[in-house]
């Protein structure tokens, strides 16, 4: 029997129930493209939570098995390797680091030392900028770093542009997220981040707790430079998704670009 088949709760609603909870009071119907020699798509029913966590790839392994044997797949699949496989083979829309990201958070994480934090509140806030970046990162939770604020005293040469800076002022609150990562791309992202930057040590605050020792990075020789529309544009974008708080957001659309 499939997960579709299950016998539904007496008295709860009458849409298809979720693929991985089987919760049917709310149908929110995720999108995969079928293999294009069959057109149309296969929509994947699911509970509002369980698609924004498709979506953002953080469904863990044991939700991703109830996915793919939910018999709405043809394939017999039963990890995310073998269904980006056999995704793949069947030509599927997606691309490969689309698929990737999908069922990121199903995905078996690099075994080297991923024992750091990052904490990261400019560009890469950027999903795909920070995975290109470091292929070790996951994202753990949003949170802010206080007594610090967002300024741009970094004139960038890639981006032509100020870039991003936390600078100390009692009673603020840089917001941000927090990746876990491997010490070897922690490594690649000090060389990311260039000379006049450097890492260090900070305390960050969650909802409801506070993570001591991550690292972050802050600009040695500040000066005073406003950021392109286009780089702003990416802080304001990870803000929203992350939904930092909506005095944050409209901090960030008060700032003047160049």
């Amino acid at each position: 029997m499939s997960n579709i088949d299950k016998p539904r709760v007496k008295g709860r609603g009458r849409l298809r129930p979720c693929a991985i909870c089987y919760e049917d009071r709310w149908e929110d119907a995720s999108h995969f493209p079928r293999p294009n020699r069959k057109g149309g798509e296969v929509k994947v029913p699911l509970c509002p939570t369980h698609h924004k966590l498709l979506d953002d790839g953080r469904l863990n392994r044991s939700e991703y098995e109830r996915l793919m044997n939910s018999g709405l797949f043809e394939t017999n699949a039963k990890t995310v390797e073998e269904f980006i496989d056999w995704a793949r083979s069947q030509g599927y829309d997606y691309s490969l680091e689309d698929l990737k990201r999908k069922f990121w958070g199903a995905l078996p994480q690099p075994t080297e030392d991923i024992c750091e934090h990052y904490f990261a509140y400019g560009s890469n806030l950027c999903r795909k900028q920070i995975q290109d970046r470091c292929p070790s990162a996951r994202e753990f939770g949003r949170g802010s770093i206080k007594d610090y604020y967002l300024g741009f005293t970094h004139k960038s040469v890639k981006w032509n542009c100020g870039t991003a800076d936390i600078i100390r002022r009692e009673g603020d609150a840089a917001w941000g997220m927090i990746y876990s990562i491997s010490n070897a791309d922690l490594s690649v992202m000090d060389n990311k981040e260039g000379s006049n930057y450097r890492r260090i040590p900070c305390t960050v605050t969650m909802d409801y707790r506070t993570i001591p020792n991550v690292w972050t990075y802050e600009v040695i020789d500040k000066g005073q430079y406003k950021p392109s529309a286009c780089y702003l544009n990416i802080i304001k974008c990870g803000a929203k998704r992350l939904n930092f708080p909506e005095s944050y957001l409209q901090m960030l659309n008060g700032i003047m670009v160049q």
